[in-house]
């Protein structure tokens, strides 16, 4: 895991990150993941667990805060957010853990959950808030 989940580094990050309003993209492999976890699709769930990986693994480092999707970046205390893709993620692939027991995907959700937390306490405010709790209340269960 790279080591630049610090609040120090998020707040550098966000003190150079113009301000602005993020709209939520679309965050179709998390939500499908979720939906075929209930519906037993086994394949769907892996392949959307994969994708939360990934993203999870390879945030780059001329962002300025989490790149939640493709095209959908999450700033660093900077108000209002879409936090709720960062919720969604994490309950993926926590529940793709307890689902099949691969590791990387407990790993990636506690990576997810904690760049999501580094992001400042606007990120436990509003209704998209309810989201990041329920992610992380998936992995510690």
């Amino acid at each position: 895991m790279r080591a630049d989940t610090t609040p120090e580094e998020w707040r550098r990050r966000a003190d150079a990150a113009p301000v602005g309003t993020v709209v939520e993209g679309d965050l179709r492999s998390a939500w499908a993941g979720l939906a075929a976890l209930d519906a037993a699709d086994t394949d769907t769930a892996r392949a959307a667990a994969a994708e939360s990986r990934r993203v999870a693994w390879s945030q780059p480092d001329d962002v300025l805060g989490v790149q939640a999707a493709p095209g959908l970046v999450v700033l660093a205390h900077a108000g209002p957010q879409p936090f709720s893709v960062l919720g969604v993620a994490v309950g993926i692939l926590a529940r793709c853990f307890e689902a099949w027991g691969d590791d990387a995907d407990l790993d990636a959700a506690v990576a997810r959950h904690d760049l999501g937390v580094a992001l400042g306490d606007a990120v436990w405010v509003g209704p998209a808030s309810w989201r990041v709790g329920w992610g992380r209340r998936c992995f510690t269960a």
